[in-house]
């Protein structure tokens, strides 16, 4: 008995512990629910792993490493595939949505500190609801939550999680709308660029000569603001005060000029500023960034204000930043049509690596310092040919990502592969040839070469056992944006244009999955897509097909043999003539073996297959 009282005080504090320091200074837990359980395994290697059975979640075992803090595994049961099916919304994990946000919040860049007040409306969408859980940055302590009409409420945080349990002054039923307001302050540290931006790898860390202009940027990987457990499209006013030498951007359409405070100063507090910001236009959540900013110019781009501003050194770079944005942006509108919110600012800021982050009303850029020693070239997401490839790319989430969401971690390539297929597409209509050829091969390589790591929608799940964020980018960004080349050239321009405007345009504001975006493309179509999509997109596997031609007469005869269970894609076979003259032929293989008689109009010296890298699958002859 005194051995299994030594191993539950030692691992209770580490899952179940609560923080009860408004009520009590003991040590509290809460119990795992009826039919759920918790095991903590010792392991030589790993250190301590904890695996969780709970019935309450849509994937309902976990083995989590504590040592690193990341999950194993995470997958459904059986039981729980059989109930709720391929597809879900991480929606049916809460029992509320979150209809609008009003925060006012000071920082510190400099120090990492906050301190919010932050006003949420919710409305109840399940029935008795006791109790509202928030995602909130553990580090931040809670001052008190109050409702208007119930006055101070009860709340609670979970030991080493950024979580905040609160308690209603009563059982609310469905379609109960309140609102709730956290007081809080503390340090938080900025984010870094991971997995909803672009951030490439450095593959040795060297000194940078010249300082780097401080950016500190808080999204909701942060979680420097109390928001729903799952990202929730709401309205937004944002109040941020900062230090006068900082510049503020921010969720939201800026409102005014940035103005001093109200009320007196605190005794050696320096000026400041408030930076106000609105949108009333849903958002899926709430991110700013504070650095030392200049003034680039401001355009008015097919109703959209667009605001260009840089740090010192980047202003030349970003002058030329803002012509082409109002290309992509008017590019992106024939294509999808017109952008979801109207304005957007572009905030061009250097850093060691480029990358790139753009949550709704805003983007930030970085730009390498010229004086940066650091490798970063051979990263998957890196187009040397295509220097705007990180800015149509983050141009491109305010139609994907932003304004379409997606339902669950696994449905994540509908933000980053779509972005990154507009950023393919802008190229492909606007800039010289050999760019989307030199975009479409690198492209190709890296999803190829990663496959064998998990399907497209294993989602955040690629790479991270193995800590390479590479294996990620080149899955969900690379392949995701490939498999959608196949689709269009598979079933045809108008098809796949029509299908990809009116997925957009049904799910504006809300969060889709794949199975909806199957629907919308087999509506435009005609044609059953389950093949294609179990192969590219739940599939690893890269098919490989054996290729060879003939002629007869004057046509050429081609032939393709899958050498694996047959599935869907589009090859082109390119026709080189003795003239130097080519001709190029899509062909869609969809049977175990495909033959195409082509006429030939010449002389024929070869013919080639996938020249232009448009397949992922790998040609042999």
């Amino acid at each position: 008995m005194r051995r299994a009282r030594a191993v539950f005080d030692e691992y209770v504090g580490k899952t179940l512990q609560i923080d009860l320091t408004d009520l009590s200074s003991d040590r509290w837990w809460i119990t795992p629910q009826p039919g759920d359980m918790i095991a903590e395994i010792r392991t030589k290697d790993l250190g301590s792993l904890t695996y969780t059975r709970s019935g309450g979640d849509l994937e309902d075992i976990s083995l989590f490493e504590r040592r690193r803090r990341r999950n194993i595994a995470v997958y459904a049961s059986a039981e729980k595939l059989a109930r709720r099916g391929r597809f879900y919304s991480e929606d049916d994990l809460v029992d509320y949505d979150v209809l609008a946000y009003d925060i006012d919040a000071t920082v510190s860049p400099d120090r990492a500190f906050i301190e919010g007040n932050a006003r949420i409306k919710i409305r109840i969408r399940s029935t008795a609801v006791a109790t509202v859980n928030l995602r909130l940055a553990e580090s931040l302590v809670v001052r008190g939550v109050f409702s208007p009409n119930a006055g101070r409420l009860l709340h609670l945080r979970v030991v080493g999680q950024n979580s905040l349990i609160v308690s209603l002054p009563r059982r609310a039923d469905s379609d109960t709308e309140l609102w709730l307001n956290v007081l809080y302050a503390g340090r938080v540290q900025p984010q870094e660029l991971e997995r909803e931006a672009i951030a490439v790898s450095q593959d040795a860390q060297e000194p940078v000569v010249i300082p780097l202009e401080p950016r500190f940027l808080y999204s909701h990987r942060a979680y420097w603001y109390p928001q729903a457990t799952v990202s929730d499209y709401a309205t937004v006013r944002l109040s941020i005060t900062a230090p006068a030498a900082y510049d503020i951007v921010a969720t939201g359409a800026p409102i005014g000029t940035p103005v001093p405070p109200p009320g007196v100063a605190a005794p050696g507090q320096g000026p400041r500023r408030m930076f106000v910001f609105e949108s009333d236009r849903p958002v899926r959540y709430l991110a700013f960034v504070a650095t030392r900013l200049r003034p680039v110019e401001t355009r008015q781009i097919d109703g959209v204000s667009v605001i260009v501003q840089a740090n010192a050194r980047q202003t030349s770079r970003a002058r030329t930043m803002a012509g082409r944005a109002e290309d992509i942006f008017r590019f992106y509108r024939s294509v999808v049509g017109a952008a979801p919110y109207p304005a957007f600012s572009l905030v061009v800021t250097e850093r060691e690596v480029p990358g790139g982050h753009s949550p709704a009303y805003f983007a930030v850029v970085d730009q390498v310092q010229l004086t940066s020693g650091i490798p970063w070239r051979n990263d998957p997401v890196n187009f040397d040919s295509y220097p705007e490839f990180i800015l149509a790319h983050e141009v491109a989430h305010q139609w994907w990502g932003q304004a379409v969401g997606w339902k669950n971690y696994h449905e994540q390539w509908l933000s980053e592969g779509f972005a990154q297929y507009f950023a393919a597409l802008y190229a492909e209509k606007k800039l010289n040839p050999n760019v989307i050829g030199n975009v479409m091969r690198q492209m190709r390589q890296t999803a190829i070469s990663a496959s064998p790591q998990g399907p497209v929608y294993l989602g955040y799940r690629l790479g991270h056992i193995k800590g390479d964020n590479r294996i990620f980018r080149s899955i969900i960004y690379n392949k995701a944006a490939m498999v959608l080349h196949m689709l269009r050239r598979l079933i045809g321009d108008d098809a796949f244009f029509k299908g990809v405007s009116d997925f957009y345009g049904s799910w504006q504001f809300r969060k889709a999955g794949t199975g909806d975006f199957i629907a919308a493309m087999e509506k435009a179509s005609g044609t059953s897509l389950a093949r294609f999509f179990d192969t590219w997109i739940f599939g690893e596997s890269v098919p490989r097909v054996k290729f060879s031609y003939s002629t007869e007469g004057s046509d050429a005869i081609v032939r393709f043999e899958q050498q694996s269970p047959p599935t869907d894609f589009p090859v082109t076979v390119t026709l080189t003539y003795a003239s130097g003259a080519t001709a190029d032929v899509m062909i869609a293989v969809t049977n175990k073996v495909v033959e195409k008689r082509l006429p030939l109009n010449g002389r024929l010296r070869t013919i080639t297959a996938n020249a232009d890298h448009g397949s992922l699958a790998v040609i042999v002859r």
